[in-house]
């Protein structure tokens, strides 16, 4: 797939057509390019030794600088977000942005959309939490201080319930895991977890059914239900 002129950093997939996958990159392109299964079943029997590259639907110049993050809405098939030192929501079928957030203080870090895509929440390098919901326009509607380490963060939604979890460092480089009430952000976390001082960032993931975040040495189920 030759969608870039530089590193993609980061793809998703359509969760309302398994053919289609976005991606974004150094160049702070977004792409859009639907894989071709006939090319995909050639190339995995062997039937084909110089499969052509995979050209993009449509390609947009998306952010001045690099773009980090993209992520599909979660209920609008339509809809894709990108984020740099900003973040910008695109209409796919008329291809262009459709509303832009305030650019933020450095580069986002980690972006997530709550279960019905309603609002959105962005870790960024200024070690701020920010909230934010598109119908209210481009500021944020909540802007809380996070990790205080200067390695990256990283921020997931907990399904349908009200709380996000970040993951991120301490200043002396302890591991963290934070829960928020995504009503309440400016209060602070409600749970603070150091868990270690390894040096690879953890990528907080949401398991439905049980309703825990698994970390790398156990479950975080205990601390986060009880809430």
């Amino acid at each position: 797939m030759r969608a870039h002129t530089a590193a993609v950093l980061d793809t998703a997939w359509s969760p309302f057509d398994d053919d289609l996958v976005a991606s974004v990159g150094e160049d702070g392109k977004l792409a859009l390019t639907r894989v071709d299964d006939a090319l995909l079943r050639d190339a995995w029997s062997g039937d084909r030794k110089d499969l052509p590259d995979l050209e993009p639907l449509w390609r947009q110049h998306a952010h001045g600088r690099k773009a980090g993050h993209v992520r599909f809405h979660p209920a609008a098939h339509n809809v894709v977000a990108t984020a740099s030192n900003d973040v910008k929501l695109w209409d796919l079928d008329q291809q262009k942005a459709v509303l832009q957030s305030e650019t933020h203080a450095d580069m986002v870090q980690s972006f997530d959309w709550d279960w019905c895509g309603g609002v959105y929440a962005t870790t960024c390098k200024d070690k701020k939490l920010r909230l934010f919901d598109p119908r209210a326009g481009a500021a944020a509607v909540t802007v809380a201080d996070s990790h205080s380490g200067v390695k990256g963060s990283r921020v997931t939604w907990l399904g349908q319930l009200d709380r996000i979890v970040t993951t991120g460092f301490s200043r002396t480089s302890d591991r963290q895991a934070f829960l928020w009430d995504s009503r309440e952000l400016a209060k602070g976390p409600v749970k603070q977890l150091n868990i270690d001082q390894s040096s690879g960032g953890l990528i907080p993931m949401f398991i439905p059914g049980n309703k825990c975040v698994p970390s790398s040495r156990s479950s975080l189920s205990s601390p986060w239900t009880s809430c």
